[in-house]
């Protein structure tokens, strides 16, 4: 079975961020997600959203030593 799909816009709100940051970090390879519509636009994977907000809270709790 498949999971969810999200546009930018929607990962933004997941994740607590503006849809700007979302796009920067995809571009930069921070946050896993695939091109569709001709290269413009994005769709993050639910298991993308996971993985990026596990290993950010596993970040900030590494730094707060």
């Amino acid at each position: 079975m498949s999971k969810q799909q999200y546009s930018t816009e929607e990962a933004a709100k997941l994740i607590g961020v503006k849809q700007t940051t979302v796009r920067t970090w995809l571009n930069k390879g921070l946050l896993e997600g695939t091109k569709v519509g001709g290269g413009k636009l994005w769709r993050i994977s639910e298991d993308a959203i996971e993985d990026f907000i596990s290993n950010k809270r596993n970040k900030n709790f590494s730094n707060k030593k």
